[in-house]
């Protein structure tokens, strides 16, 4: 008796080829799930097991705080900082390490949190946007912050965290630097905006000390531009 079956195989192509006769296009993609990291649930124990790879947990040292976490594999050191430590200011622009606005500080290094695993990252110290404020409540803040918002280098502020963690980078790589360098040190960060006139005079007046603090008798202090904190 022959086979029944000659065309299974094309029969079984044919969805990937044919519209669909509902919304006539030529394929269908899964929705995204709804977390930011795009990753499976994390499970209920720190338990591994061959069959399901979960990483065990793992220490990271954030703005000098050590925290103890249980990610994913393949979870993003970015999706971590949002889901898991509640530090948005590091944003998620390209998701391909090319605007710039994710950038973080790990190991004094400049890294692209939207592209760096979180499981590379165990044991390394990180520094986020938050970090820079110089108290734990974040409202007194860091000179460079200060001459970010004296010079109006920020509009919508989308990129500001990346600009400024990119910024801090090159002025402890570079405590005087020029334009030619400032320019350089920065070129991995994009603004939409368009304020980079305003960014490099605001890390110009901070290499120059505008914004840095001094001592007064009166117990508070006071930057060099005379505005007291």
């Amino acid at each position: 008796m022959a086979p029944q079956n000659l065309n299974l195989g094309t029969r079984l192509l044919a969805p990937l080829h044919d519209p669909c006769q509902t919304c006539r296009t030529s394929s269908h993609v899964l929705p995204r799930p709804p977390t930011s990291s795009h990753v499976l649930p994390r499970p209920p124990t720190s338990r591994l097991s061959p069959f399901f790879p979960y990483l065990g947990r793992m220490q990271l040292r954030v703005n000098d705080r050590t925290v103890e976490l249980h990610p994913a594999p393949g979870e993003r050191l970015l999706a971590t900082l949002h889901d898991q430590l509640h530090l948005t200011g590091a944003k998620f622009g390209c998701g391909q390490g090319e605007c710039g606005a994710c950038t973080v500080l790990v190991d004094g290094r400049l890294t692209y949190a939207c592209i760096t695993l979180t499981e590379a990252c165990e044991g390394a110290q990180i520094t986020t946007v938050e970090g820079l404020a110089s108290d734990q409540s974040g409202e007194k803040l860091a000179p460079l912050q200060r001459a970010f918002v004296a010079y109006d280098a920020a509009q919508c502020g989308y990129c500001t965290p990346g600009q400024l963690i990119a910024a801090l980078h090159l002025l402890d790589t570079h405590p005087n630097p020029s334009e030619a360098e400032i320019r350089e040190g920065m070129s991995g960060n994009l603004c939409r905006c368009g304020t980079y006139p305003k960014i490099i005079a605001a890390i110009q007046a901070t290499a120059r000390g505008e914004f840095r603090e001094l001592a007064t008798d009166a117990g508070t202090t006071t930057d060099s531009s005379g505005s007291a904190s």
